[in-house]
């Protein structure tokens, strides 16, 4: 489907400048070529199968090159910002998945890691933890060396904090 100047794709759906508007009901594949930007309120649904996987999106980056390491494909959340005479569009988090090396046709070259990005102060998302490959879990640090490993920049802060109530035993509660 391509949309050029205004598509009328079926009763109470239509589109002018590329957006649109109403219901629109895709069955089998769709492919989107170049930049495209998605703006959806609706639920998405769809049956699978008990005590199984269903993957409802699927999200590819069809880059093909030799140096693939970094490559990245994301989600990425935008929040409205109140403002009364103009709210505005701001990002506000990332969860992005990336290669950890050159992927090949060799099954392990295929590592990947996932990444989850936060925004402080309206400035652009910033990594704030990441699982890699491994399992490894770093918060505050994109290369995790174990299967929990926290970083602070901040002289002032500890990495970990434990809150609860010690019971007889010598542990939390």
């Amino acid at each position: 489907m391509a949309i050029l100047n205004t598509l009328y794709a079926g009763q109470g759906v239509s589109s002018s400048g590329g957006t649109i508007t109403g219901d629109l009901t895709i069955s089998g594949d769709l492919t989107v070529t170049g930049s495209s930007t998605y703006s959806y309120t609706e639920a998405m649904s769809g049956t699978g199968t008990a005590k199984a996987n269903f993957d409802i999106l699927t999200l590819t980056n069809e880059v093909n090159a030799a140096d693939m390491d970094g490559t990245e494909t994301s989600v990425l959340f935008n929040q409205y910002y109140y403002d009364a005479s103009t709210p505005a569009v701001e990002t506000a988090a990332r969860i992005t998945a990336g290669t950890e090396n050159d992927w090949t046709s060799v099954a392990n070259t295929r590592d990947a890691y996932l990444a989850f990005a936060t925004t402080v102060n309206g400035a652009a998302p910033s990594e704030a933890m990441r699982i890699d490959s491994n399992g490894y879990v770093g918060i505050g640090e994109t290369g995790p060396g174990s299967l929990l490993d926290m970083k602070t920049t901040s002289a002032a802060s500890y990495p970990l904090t434990i809150r609860g109530d010690i019971d007889n035993d010598g542990g939390y509660t």
